[in-house]
């Protein structure tokens, strides 16, 4: 294959890659099919993680969580070729019943071994659903670090890679879920360091049906002072940035209209965009 995927777009049972091109001459590079057809929902999460086999092209995760018992729920996430979209590594989820894989996104290089590694949200795992967040380096596929949310949190349902919040070499990672508590569903998210897989920062919702943590994201350097920024999202109230330095909240974003009721459902940065 002459070039390499450089966006993806998912489809029902299937990842498929364009290449990078004006609107009107995109050709489709690949289309892959699910490598696991009994675990479901192939395509649920897609990202981008960085140069998993080394051969100096991005490659890309997509996560598929499965559906709900007595189907196959446990999940799969599969890391497939930037340049051939061939399958490189399926990782297997640690714990059954967890939907590993709702969330999955590049790490960066956690452990400074000069791979990219991958982090991997499992909303559902755990006996009170407390959801899971796990990282798995990407040259030994061994796991590096796990962390648990509180009972009936879900936690996982949202993570990425944010880079060296804390400047120690190590780039760390970001975890949150919408629910929290489920009489409130207030919402919260966590900042962990890549080195010792310890939290840097919490946050969480104050007010009901706040959902902060439905969506997370890096948001690269936005003040210029040397440390990687990030955003968290609540389910149409804000998106909030803020610093890697102090953890300190930037800047608040609301919905340019009450219509806009899904304002920070998602969310993607980390780009120099102007």
């Amino acid at each position: 294959m002459g070039s390499h995927i450089t966006s993806i777009l998912t489809a029902v049972g299937a990842c498929v890659g364009f290449a990078s091109a004006p609107a009107n001459a995109q050709a489709l590079l690949a289309e892959i099919p699910n490598p696991t057809p009994n675990v479901k929902r192939f395509g649920h999460s897609i990202d981008r993680v960085g140069d998993i086999d080394h051969d100096g092209i991005e490659d890309f995760a997509v996560g598929a969580p499965g559906l709900y018992p007595p189907d196959n729920d446990s999940g799969r996430v599969h890391v497939f070729a930037g340049g051939t979209g061939a399958l490189i590594w399926s990782i297997q989820p640690p714990a059954l019943h967890g939907h590993f894989g709702w969330a999955v996104s590049g790490a960066g290089d956690v452990d400074a071994d000069g791979w990219d590694d991958i982090v991997i949200g499992a909303p559902r795992s755990g006996v009170n659903s407390e959801g899971r967040v796990y990282v798995f380096s990407g040259q030994t596929h061994a796991l590096l670090h796990v962390d648990t949310g509180t009972p009936f949190a879900y936690f996982g349902y949202a993570v990425d890679g944010l880079g060296d919040v804390d400047l120690d070499g190590h780039d760390d990672w970001i975890a949150g879920t919408q629910i929290g508590n489920q009489t409130t569903y207030t919402g919260y998210a966590r900042v962990y360091s890549g080195a010792t897989g310890n939290v840097l920062y919490t946050y969480a919702g104050t007010v009901t049906d706040d959902n902060l943590g439905r969506a997370v994201a890096r948001a690269g350097d936005v003040d210029l002072d040397g440390h990687a920024d990030f955003l968290i999202g609540s389910y149409g109230r804000f998106v909030r940035l803020h610093s890697g330095a102090t953890g300190g909240l930037l800047r608040e974003l609301l919905p340019p209209s009450p219509a806009y009721v899904h304002f920070g459902s998602v969310l993607a940065g980390g780009f120099d965009v102007d």
